[in-house]
């Protein structure tokens, strides 16, 4: 995963991030950087911050892809300037996350 999201220029360096935490997370467990009880613990902390976005924004079902469209909504980046200025297109916030969710 980690390897994917530094491909993704769109959501630039944010490192407090879920993704970039998540991403860091299967850094460590590839590179056997931490015991597997602290990788758990990590991964529990980044699910209960999940949770809580979801509860707050009211996301439903897919909570991976509805968090990659509020991060992309909710930061400064390219998509996001763009659809500010021109407005998307029809269908364009979904190609880009069909596209993304393939590399993860």
């Amino acid at each position: 995963m980690y390897r994917e999201v530094a491909k993704l220029i769109i959501y630039g360096n944010h490192e407090d991030t879920i993704l970039m935490k998540m991403s860091d997370i299967f850094k460590k467990f590839d590179r056997d950087e931490e015991t597997p009880d602290k990788l758990i613990s990590d991964i529990y902390e980044q699910i209960k911050r999940i949770l809580e976005v979801a509860t707050d924004y009211g996301f439903d079902k897919n909570l991976w892809h509805n968090y990659l469209t509020f991060y992309l909504i909710t930061n400064e980046n390219p998509f996001s300037l763009t659809c500010e200025k021109v407005g998307a297109n029809d269908g364009a916030l979904m190609n880009l996350l069909r596209t993304t969710s393939r590399c993860l």
